[in-house]
């Protein structure tokens, strides 16, 4: 007869395969959840990371054991079907007030292919657009050259020529540094343009520091000297400059050399791969609209806008001026008084499949359909037929096996006039940190211009090597469009 010792402890753990939501390569992890709370496993078996994860992965628990958005409704906390009750009723209201003006469903890539999927349909029985921030940049460069089709990192490891244009891998996306490191030691000669001096400048042979408006001219200057060997690796974002991307489309078009875009949100390879943005525009050009009054409802999907975006009070502001502001968030936020608050599963807690920026289709463990479920319970609301979740899976795998089927055209495209001019800008510099809201080590970077003057004026300046006429910055900067005024 078996025995059991009176003081055996059992100790119940549910451990999902998950991929790290820090930016779009997507590194495989086992996330831990147990009565105490989230701990990480590393995941040795996933050919995209090995195990290995960057700081933001490594503070996975601490991101996830943040307190879970509740739902609310104009300030007042409410029961979720009150909420959703109350969405719906938005909805027929703004449809039937809106006159000429737009409504948008805002996600910037912190969702499934499932839940992009459900969100299209969402917008057109509510009559408005999806965005995902990146609108101007997909519709002057195109969708298909945005993306990536190799299954892993053997285009970066194995290039004889590499250029970094306006990155720096050891913050933003360390394990491009690590596959950079792998270049170099197999003989590769990489370059580094942009604003700052990268921290991986040990494997760099050559660093160019440019002022943002001279980054088009120094890209058109490359033309004559790249082979078709060489590999561009820049930040394709909400934040990035769309006159470079251009440029470096049209570069590498006439060069036939070829371009990683690395993305700072988890899908947002599979918002371009399933053609999701109808709206074809910036951010700028979107909050422009809600300043404006053309855009009255606003959808804000898992989005880090409402927290971060360069210039929040702005942001803040804009969102005020809408007659409808309803929020889909797992982490709590700010609750705005004239927003509808739902909450999300967190990103672990999910199914549903995702495409990484290598174009490696991927799933989610979870068990909860997310926004996909709470769509349908608005749709429900609105009279409209519920989609099954099985469905919209099939769609998201018939859509990505169409894409991959496909052979990338590209094409030189017209070159925008940079955003800004050869004075004094400031730059800001994305990381899975500040992406979404955390916490973050504040600290401005400046080069030996400004330096004197900015060390009077701000507390966190550091000298670096930056161009000149340049202030770089990792912290949320609520003076965006004042700041360079304090060291004129």
């Amino acid at each position: 007869m078996r025995t059991y010792h009176p003081y055996l402890e059992v100790i119940c753990l549910k451990v999902i395969d998950s991929h790290c939501p820090g930016c779009s390569i997507l590194c495989g992890v086992h996330i831990i959840d147990d009565d105490e709370g989230i701990d990480i496993e590393f995941m040795k078996s996933c050919t995209i990371n090995s195990g290995k994860l960057c700081k933001f992965g490594i503070d996975l628990p601490k991101f996830y054991s943040s307190p879970k958005q509740e739902p609310y409704v104009y300030g007042k906390k409410v029961s979720y079907d009150d909420a959703i009750a109350a969405t719906a009723d938005a909805l027929k209201s703004w449809e039937n007030t809106r006159g000429m003006s737009e409504g948008v469903i805002l996600c910037t890539g912190d969702a499934t292919c499932e839940e992009l999927l459900v969100l299209g349909k969402l917008a057109k029985k509510a009559d408005m657009v999806c965005a995902t921030g990146l609108g101007k940049i997909v519709s002057t460069i195109g969708g298909t050259t945005l993306l990536r089709k190799s299954s892993n990192f053997n285009i970066i490891e194995y290039a004889k020529s590499i250029i970094l244009v306006d990155i720096d891998p050891y913050y933003q996306y360390p394990l491009i540094a690590r596959k950079l490191q792998i270049a170099k030691s197999n003989g590769a000669h990489i370059i580094s343009i942009g604003t700052e001096k990268p921290h991986i400048d040990h494997i760099v042979d050559e660093v160019k520091l440019i002022h943002p408006s001279k980054m088009q001219k120094e890209l058109e200057s490359l033309c004559e000297s790249v082979s078709s060997e060489t590999l561009f690796i820049t930040s394709l974002g909400i934040y990035s400059d769309l006159s470079t991307i251009a440029a470096i489309n049209n570069n590498c078009t006439k060069q036939y050399s070829r371009i990683m875009y690395m993305k700072d949100f988890a899908n947002t390879e599979g918002s371009l791969v399933l053609g999701i943005d109808t709206k074809n525009n910036s951010i700028e050009d979107i909050i422009e609209g809600m300043e404006s009054g053309k855009i009255t409802a606003l959808f804000l999907i898992e989005s880090p806008l409402y927290e971060s975006y360069i210039d929040n009070e702005r942001f803040r502001n804009a969102c005020q001026n809408l007659q409808h502001l309803i929020i889909l968030q797992s982490r709590a936020t700010s609750v705005p008084n004239n927003a509808i608050m739902l909450p999300l599963p967190l990103f672990y807690e999910r199914k549903g499949t995702l495409i990484n920026v290598c174009g490696r289709f991927l799933s989610l463990k979870g068990d909860k359909e997310g926004v996909a479920g709470v769509s349908n319970d608005i749709l429900e609301k609105l009279g409209a037929k519920k989609l099954s979740f099985e469905t919209l899976t099939q769609e998201a795998v018939d859509r990505y096996s169409k894409w991959k089927s496909l052979i990338p055209e590209r094409s030189t495209v017209e070159v925008p006039k940079s955003a800004v001019d050869s004075g004094p800008c400031h730059k800001y510099i994305s990381n899975p940190f500040l992406v979404r809201g955390l916490p973050y080590t504040p600290c401005k970077r400046v080069g030996k211009g400004l330096y004197p003057k900015a060390k009077k004026k701000e507390r966190y300046a550091v000298l670096q090597d930056i161009a000149e006429n340049v202030v770089l910055s990792y912290e949320k900067d609520t003076r965006f469009r004042k700041v360079l005024d304090i060291y004129e």
